[in-house]
C-alpha cells in the first residue's frame, strides 16, 4: 500500500506549466472563497475576505512571475490530494459493495438463484452454452458493436 503511494508521489509533475496552472487555479479558488465570504457578510468585505484576496494575489503573482516558487506548496498539495484520493477510492468502493452488491447477493441467495452456475451439475453433459446468432453470415464479424 505504501509502495503504491510512493510510486504516485514520484510521478507528481513539477514542470513550469503545471506550477503555473496550479498557482492560477489556487488563486481563482481563493478569490472565489473571498467573494463567498463577502456575500455571506452582506456584501461587506471582512478581514477574512481581505486575507483570502491577499493569498489570491500572492498565488497569481507567483504563478505569472516565478512559478518555480510554488514548487513546495504544489508538492505538498499534490501529496495530500494523492493520499485523499487513495483513501476515498477505497471508502467509496466499500460503500458501493456493502450498500449495493451485498443486498443483491443476499436476495439472490434467499431466492435460491445462482447466476454464475458455480456448483457442478451431474445432469449436464457439458457446461458449454450455445450462442444463438441473429444471422450466420460473415458480416456479423465485421462490426462487434
Amino acid at each position: 500500500m505504501l509502495d503504491v503511494l510512493r510510486a504516485e508521489f514520484a510521478e507528481i509533475s513539477s514542470d513550469r506549466k503545471s506550477l503555473r496552472s496550479f498557482g492560477l487555479v489556487m488563486g481563482g479558488v481563493t478569490a472565489a472563497v473571498a467573494i463567498f465570504l463577502t456575500w455571506k457578510a452582506g456584501w461587506t468585505v471582512t478581514t477574512a475576505a481581505w486575507v483570502m484576496l491577499a493569498v489570491c494575489a500572492i498565488f497569481v503573482a507567483s504563478a505569472l512571475a516565478a512559478p518555480q516558487s510554488l514548487r513546495a506548496i504544489h508538492r505538498v498539495w499534490m501529496m495530500f490530494a494523492t493520499v485523499l484520493g487513495f483513501v476515498m477510492t477505497r471508502v467509496i468502493l466499500a460503500i458501493v459493495f456493502f450498500v449495493i452488491m451485498t443486498p443483491i447477493g443476499l436476495l439472490l441467495r434467499a431466492l435460491g438463484k445462482d447466476p454464475l452456475t458455480k456448483g457442478p451439475d451431474e445432469a449436464l453433459k457439458s457446461y458449454w452454452i450455445d450462442k444463438e446468432y441473429r444471422t450466420r453470415d460473415r458480416d456479423r464479424l465485421t462490426k462487434y458493436y
